[in-house]
């Protein structure tokens, strides 16, 4: 994000209703100071006032974001990329945090290098994996708050040996497989960045599909999965019950051509007095679980990365 134009657009959006910086920072509980600091670019605001200040400038949040005025064609586009920005904007500012810590480390020299060596014998450094976004955090409430619906977020990080990843969306009806997997792979080109933000976005509300996204530095991949069902055709609301489950495990590790789930979509009548399982660490559980409850109707998300190249 352009924290520089962002800071821009609020000191125009302020001046063109007429508010001070002295005005604004009083209806927000802050410093006169604290607004001008965001203004100039030099940082942004707290995400606990994003709603109120937008409403003040009479902004929406996707144009604070974007620090400029968004035609509504342009709406679900800039969302996504905001979407993504926040959760990318996340992890750059983790990156930062190792970097200082393996500095301090150094300092230490020799002792430091003794724990390094015992560290990484016992597995504290991590490497290749995918790990939630937590919702608690800063860049999990703006994606919550940005997103029809409640996202399901990751990030990943898997070393350069890895040539290719697949989102992969599994079709299940009465607990058996279809066989009408929806599939999105992208090639990592040489000099790609192998770390980056898989994203869910479930629109089952309005277009009854879920988007699944894939994004580093270098490349991005998006593909939509329509939701095949009779139970979707009752325009009554009561027609179907829905639920959108996400990974419970913190961290899973990344393995070659092995499939991650990532979130299960359930659909069901409303008669169904079944349960909806939840996701295990494994493909092979999680399929498991899905077969036991025999749930109506279900999307079965999951991310595989590979070590061979796949010819286009």
């Amino acid at each position: 994000m352009d924290q520089v134009k962002i800071g821009q657009y609020i000191a125009g959006k302020r001046k063109s209703e007429g508010i001070t910086q002295e005005q604004l920072a009083e209806k927000l509980g802050k410093s006169r100071k604290a607004v001008s600091k965001w203004e100039r670019g030099i940082c942004l605001p707290d995400v606990s006032v994003y709603t109120e200040l937008c409403e003040i400038l009479g902004i929406t949040l996707n144009e604070f974001f974007a620090g400029e005025d968004i035609e509504p064609v342009d709406v679900a586009v800039q969302s996504e990329r905001n979407l993504l920005g926040v959760a990318i904007e996340g992890s750059n500012r983790s990156g930062r945090l190792k970097r200082v810590i393996l500095i301090t480390a150094a300092a230490a020299l020799i002792l430091a290098a003794v724990l390094c060596w015992v560290m990484s014998r016992e597995g504290y450094f991590l490497s290749n994996y995918v790990k939630v976004i937590d919702r608690s955090t800063q860049e999990g409430k703006t994606a919550e708050m940005l997103s029809d619906g409640y996202p399901l977020l990751y990030h990943f990080d898997v070393s350069n040996d890895y040539m290719h990843t697949d989102l992969i969306a599994h079709e299940y009806k009465n607990g058996k497989e279809t066989g009408k997997d929806i599939r999105a792979s992208n090639s990592f080109m040489k000099g790609d960045i192998r770390k980056g933000t898989i994203a869910l976005l479930p629109l089952i509300m309005n277009d009854k599909e879920v988007r699944m996204v894939f994004s580093n530095e270098d490349s991005r991949l998006s593909a939509d999965v329509q939701l095949d069902t009779e139970l979707l055709a009752d325009d009554n609301d009561n027609g179907y019950i829905s639920s959108f489950a996400g990974q419970s495990s913190e961290i899973i590790r990344v393995r070659p051509d092995e499939e991650i789930p990532l979130g299960i979509l359930y659909v069901s009548a409303p008669d169904y007095e079944g349960y909806f399982p939840g996701i295990a660490e494994t493909y092979e559980d999680t399929a498991r679980y899905l077969t036991e409850a025999g749930v109506d109707y279900a999307l079965f998300f999951t991310v595989k990365f590979g070590k061979e190249e796949i010819s286009e």
